[in-house]
Order: C-alpha cells, then sequence, then structure tokens
C-alpha cells in the first residue's frame, strides 16, 4: 500500500480569498485617517485664547478691500494670499473657532493626501501609519487650532509631493499605454496640477518652497522602473508654478524690516527648528526610531534600491529646509522655527517606512499599494502568507499608534487649554470690559496692541489707546501684562493704584488719577 493510499496525501494549500478593491482600499486608506483628524482638530478648537498673531488675522482680514490691499502694499505681502482668503471667510463670522476652521480643515486634507502617498510609495499599511503619525502629532494639533496659514502651507508641500508622483508615473510608463493619447492628457494634467500646488506653496508661505528641494529626488524616485525621468516636463512645471511666488518673495523681501525683530539664526534656534515639525522632543525621537527601523527593514536586493531613493528623497525633504534657511537667517530676518512646519510630512512618510510592505523588482509598490495578486478571473485575491503579513502590520501600526499618542497626549491637551495659545487675553478682556467707565484709558503693550480689540470688538465700554502722558479727559488707566511683571503705567507719574486682577498668564490693574486735572 502506498503512502498516498494510506491517506497521507499533503493537505492542500489554503484557498486565496478575494481582496478588497483597490479602489475601496485607496478610498478608506486617505479618506478615514482625514477624517479621524478633522474629529479631532475641531475638538475644543474655540476654547484657547487667540494669541497675537492670530488677532492680527483677525483685525487685517476684518479691513475694507482697499485697507487690506493698502496694508499689503507696506509689510505681509508673503501672507497676502491668506490674508485674502481670511477677508472672505471673515464676512460668515469672526469667531476663535470659525477664523480656526480652514486651517482644521487643511490640515485634515494634507493628512489625507499624505496616506495616499505613503500608500503609493509602501502599501496601504504605511501610508495608514504616516497618517496617524502625522494627525496625532502634537504639531499638527497646535496649528489645525490656528488661526495662520501654516495649515495651509502644510497641504500645499503634500500636495506638490504627491502631483508630482502622479505626474512621474503618468509620465514614466512604457508600452502602449506610455503612447495613448489618453496617458499623455493624464500626465499633462497632472503636472498641471503641480505648477498650481507649487504657485500655492510660495503663495501661503514663501519660505515654505524650500521643500522643492526634495522633488528632483522624489522625481527619480518615481521614475525608477525605467530610468527616464521626465525632466523637461518636471522643469516646465516648476518654473511656471514659481511665477507668483517670485512676485510675492520680490515683495516680501522690499518688507524685510517690518520682521526685524526676528533673531540671527543661532544653533539652539536650529535645534528647534528640527524639533518644530514634530510638536515636542519627545515626539521627534520617537519618529526618528521608526525611521531608523525602517532603513534596517529594507532588505538587501534589487527592490532596495527603489526605497532607498525614497528615503533619501523623504530625508532631504526634512533636512534640506531647516539648514538652508537656518544659513539665510544669518544674512536676513528670517528663521523662525514654525516656518519648517513644511518639513513635518516628511518626518510622518520616513516613520511609516517601517511598516512598508515587501516590494516588487523595482522597488515599488505598483499605483494600489497592495500585495494582492489576480485571480485567473482578473479579480485580485489575497493569499495566507499575504493575510498574515497584512495582519503583523496592522499589528505594528496600531501598537505605534497608540504609543504615538501616548507620547503626544500632554501636549495635546496642553493646546487645547484656554492658554493653550498664550495667555487668556479672553479673560482679561472681560475684566477690562467689566469695569470699564468714561474717561478710562488703556496703555498700549505688546500683549495688548492686537488682541484685546478683537475681544472688545463688541464691548459697551471700549478705553481708548494711551501712549505717554495721559490726556486731561482720562481719569483712569487699564494695564494688561505678563503675569511676570509688577510694573505700573510706563511713563505716568502721580497715579494710584486701585486694584489688580490675575488671569491666567496677565495681570490686569486699573490706575487711577491722585488729583483732578486743571
Amino acid at each position: 500500500m502506498t503512502r498516498e493510499a494510506a491517506g497521507t496525501l499533503p493537505a492542500p494549500p489554503a484557498p486565496s480569498r478575494p481582496a478588497t478593491s483597490p479602489a475601496i482600499e485607496a478610498f478608506a486608506v486617505a479618506v478615514l485617517p482625514a477624517l479621524g483628524a478633522l474629529v479631532l482638530y475641531l475638538f475644543r478648537i474655540g476654547t484657547p485664547a487667540l494669541w497675537l498673531d492670530e488677532a492680527a488675522t483677525a483685525g487685517e482680514s476684518g479691513r475694507s478691500p482697499a485697507a487690506l490691499l493698502g496694508f499689503l502694499a507696506e509689510r505681509d505681502a508673503g501672507l497676502g494670499a491668506y490674508y485674502l482668503f481670511m477677508h472672505g471667510w471673515s464676512w460668515f463670522g469672526d469667531g476663535e473657532a470659525w477664523l480656526r476652521l480652514p486651517s482644521a480643515v487643511a490640515m485634515a486634507a494634507a493628512v489625507g493626501l499624505l496616506a495616499d502617498l505613503g500608500r503609493r510609495w509602501w502599501g496601504s499599511g504605511a501610508g495608514v501609519a504616516a497618517a496617524l503619525l502625522a494627525a496625532v502629532s502634537p504639531m499638527a494639533s497646535r496649528y489645525a487650532q490656528e488661526a495662520r496659514p501654516y495649515s495651509f502651507a502644510v497641504l500645499a508641500a503634500v500636495a506638490a509631493a504627491w502631483c508630482l508622483w502622479r505626474a512621474a508615473e503618468s509620465g514614466s510608463r512604457t508600452g502602449k499605454a506610455a503612447r495613448s493619447a489618453q496617458s499623455l492628457r493624464s500626465a499633462r494634467q497632472w503636472w498641471i496640477a503641480y505648477a498650481t500646488a507649487v504657485a500655492a506653496l510660495g503663495a501661503v508661505h514663501v519660505v515654505a518652497l524650500m521643500v522643492l528641494a526634495a522633488h528632483p529626488l522624489l522625481l527619480r524616485a518615481a521614475s525608477g522602473r525605467t530610468g527616464r525621468a521626465p525632466w523637461r516636463a518636471y522643469l516646465l512645471a516648476t518654473c511656471a508654478g514659481l511665477v507668483l511666488p517670485t512676485v510675492v518673495a520680490v515683495a516680501a523681501f522690499g518688507q524685510r524690516a517690518t520682521v526685524s525683530w526676528i533673531p540671527r539664526t543661532s544653533w539652539s534656534g536650529l535645534l528647534d527648528g528640527f524639533v518644530a515639525p514634530a510638536g515636542s522632543g519627545a515626539y521627534l525621537l520617537l519618529l526618528g526610531a521608526l525611521a531608523a527601523a525602517g532603513v534596517l527593514r529594507a532588505a538587501p536586493g534589487p527592490s532596495r534600491a527603489g526605497r532607498g531613493r525614497l528615503l533619501v528623497a523623504s530625508a532631504c525633504w526634512l533636512v534640506v529646509p531647516p539648514l538652508a534657511l537656518a544659513g539665510l537667517g544669518l544674512l536676513t530676518p528670517v528663521f523662525l522655527p514654525r516656518y519648517l512646519l513644511v518639513c513635518a510630512p516628511a518626518l510622518a512618510l520616513l516613520a511609516s517606512s517601517a511598516f512598508a510592505t515587501p516590494s516588487g523588482p523595482d522597488g515599488s509598490n505598483g499605483s494600489d499599494g497592495s500585495n494582492g495578486s489576480k485571480g485567473p478571473d482578473g479579480p485580485r485575491t489575497t493569499t495566507p502568507s499575504a493575510r498574515s503579513s497584512t495582519s503583523t502590520t496592522a499589528t505594528g501600526v496600531a501598537v505605534a499608534v497608540a504609543v504615538a499618542v501616548a507620547v503626544a497626549w500632554p501636549s495635546l491637551a496642553q493646546v487645547r487649554r484656554v492658554t493653550g495659545h498664550g495667555p487668556d487675553i479672553r479673560s482679561a478682556a472681560e475684566v477690562v470690559a467689566a469695569g470699564c467707565r468714561p474717561g478710562d484709558g488703556m496703555q498700549r503693550t505688546v500683549s495688548t496692541v492686537q488682541t484685546l480689540p478683537y475681544y472688545l470688538r463688541h464691548a459697551r465700554c471700549v478705553p481708548p489707546w494711551l501712549d505717554g502722558r495721559l490726556p486731561d479727559d482720562v481719569r483712569r488707566v487699564w494695564v494688561v501684562q505678563p503675569d511676570w511683571q509688577r510694573d505700573g503705567p510706563a511713563g505716568v507719574t502721580g497715579l494710584r493704584h486701585l486694584r489688580t486682577v490675575d488671569v491666567p498668564g496677565l495681570r490686569v490693574s486699573l490706575w487711577s488719577r491722585t488729583r483732578p486735572t486743571k
């Protein structure tokens, strides 16, 4: 009797199962993290009081169109596109949450595009990891809830990289697909989209254009399968996209005296520039450890070259802008760590490489980012080994995101407090509004010049601003200053202290003349 007859035939292989449709998978990978990020960013979005720059957004966007254009001709030309957008937005409301809502939507959209870019590079698991690690970062929550253009700059930076990748994929196809009119038309459309994204990036924050230093490397990585990068199309699209930012840059450079308060680059400032994209030093260390794991996970072989090109391009996106801006900051006042938030997507992509799926010989996972294979009749199927790999990746992503949330939690809670963006100027304004009466004045200080007018815009009594000597018709003086200061009104003598009210981060004091004015 043979072994087969004795019933010892090997068990048949486990059958393959139909895999999720690539379109549905791509939609879920991009949209679900973006929606989750939006919910996170909307939570307590109106709780923190506006800080100085946010109050400037409210004040400048509230000007008439002619007055706003006149203001931009004198200063802040680099933020002109954002101010013009907010001018229209503020027609429908001017509350804190409403002013910050565009930033929350922009950051959530950036998370969605980042998920799809990560999926195209390294698979669906890596795409989800990149999106969630970016979404829960302290940086994202802080600036998604700020009425400033930084979230828009992050969105434009991710959109530019995403459009470049799509354009390069379309332009590097071989065979009949490359010769078809439809393929050529698709590539042309993506290059137009890339030029638009570059223009938007420079319009909302001209300094953010430094991330373009990584784009030639991204283009080379996207064209790795054929080795024929569409350099001509890339140069034409880049030049077209830089036309508007060039005009903005020239105008902003002419106004550089208005930012003379920015200090020269220092070593501590440069370190802050690398920490800023993460939002905290601890979060930077976590993502750096994941990125190192991704580098070590790259298996030797033909596919390692493709992954290596992507890692180098991402590292360039993360490292070159801080170094370049630091060098420029030695020549002109331009270096602020928050100007480097556009490097945050690169950090998330590097960290997500730890969850990259095994790639093919070309070093790419393909445009669908999947590990499945096509069955005999065409539909994509997953094998048991692929299902096991997916399960392992999902577990790893879940653990990494859980650790990330734990590390980021103190910062996520802090930025949602009343003092999350700075001192509680809202409560200070309430103290002034409750005690104000005719004959009062308000000393002009850095703490009040932009923020108090916003919170007193609907008050029954608004004290006029005072500088130096008191006018004869002013009987009492309000002073709002940081809680560590104990000074009376500057440049004025002969005043009697009436009372002081402490609010988080600020002291509100009221002073009165000691004798009648003659």
